[in-house]
């Protein structure tokens, strides 16, 4: 289960604003945000397990992140880790109709997956459910574990919140976030049971957004504010499996270096 809220020509400072969440078990290694050492262009947490990442940006202005397409039917057990994909786009020099193309060909190699990418002015969306790829559309957006936008309680939530927050006051726009981000709340399924196993959770179509139980949870929680400019804030906030005394912070703040991009333009395209 994880969850991203997005942004896009919203909000009056900031262009490009993400709000996301990442849930997985606790004993599954990880590395808390950094630029990667075999890649020094590359910012995001690292699986340490299969050496890829949930939610990535480069100095370049790209962006990627990808949630797990929830399917209690199926039993498939693919033999590439998702991660990989975030990872590639954010070292590939492809262009996003190769890099889609490239996606549609490899889509049965990986369990069911929805994929954000592209950079801070035109974002597309993929998943191997459908194996289409589209472009976002100026608005607020929600992912979380099915089609991206679906009527779901924790992503129609999201969205409400995201939508209310950047119309707030922008300067207070990352904590406005952050409190979205870790509310325990904000579905119909209550979230009293950290002593509960990760399988209370059957359906994360009621999950809160923020989940804890006994062996699984929300492990980071991530905010990227872009403005006009291209100035990027990014700040991660980590957690162990009590959230309170366990929290880590943090923050990077850099201006993404491309010639291809001076300022951020709005998208006129469809979803």
């Amino acid at each position: 289960m994880c969850v991203i809220l997005l942004s896009l020509h919203v909000s009056s400072k900031y262009p490009f604003v993400l709000a996301a969440n990442r849930d997985e078990y606790y004993r599954r290694p990880s590395a808390t945000a950094q630029f990667w050492s075999d890649c020094p262009d590359l910012l995001g947490g690292r699986d340490l397990e299969a050496g890829g990442t949930w939610l990535g940006i480069n100095r370049t202005g790209q962006f990627a992140a990808i949630t797990n397409h929830f399917d209690p039917a199926s039993t498939d057990i693919a033999p590439r880790s998702r991660g990989e994909i975030v990872s590639t786009f954010l070292q590939s020099d492809k262009t996003v109709d190769q890099f889609a193309e490239q996606l549609r060909r490899s889509d049965n190699q990986y369990n069911g997956y929805g994929l954000l990418f592209g950079d801070f002015s035109t974002l597309y969306y993929h998943s191997n459910k459908t194996a289409l790829t589209t472009t976002l559309c100026c608005g607020i957006h929600a992912l979380s574990n099915s089609l991206i936008n679906s009527p779901w309680p924790r992503v129609q939530a999201g969205r409400l919140k995201l939508q209310q927050a950047v119309e707030k006051d922008q300067d207070l726009l990352l904590e406005h976030l952050f409190d979205i981000l870790i509310d325990q709340q904000s579905s119909s399924v209550s979230s009293h049971g950290k002593n509960q196993s990760s399988t209370h959770f059957r359906h994360p179509a009621n999950a809160p957004m923020f989940i804890r139980t006994k062996d699984y949870g929300t492990r980071s929680s991530t905010v990227i504010l872009v403005d006009h400019e291209l100035n990027v804030v990014f700040e991660e906030r980590t957690y162990g499996d009590n959230h309170e005394d366990n929290q880590v912070r943090r923050q990077f703040g850099f201006q993404v270096h491309s010639d291809s991009q001076n300022e951020i333009s709005p998208n006129a395209a469809h979803e």
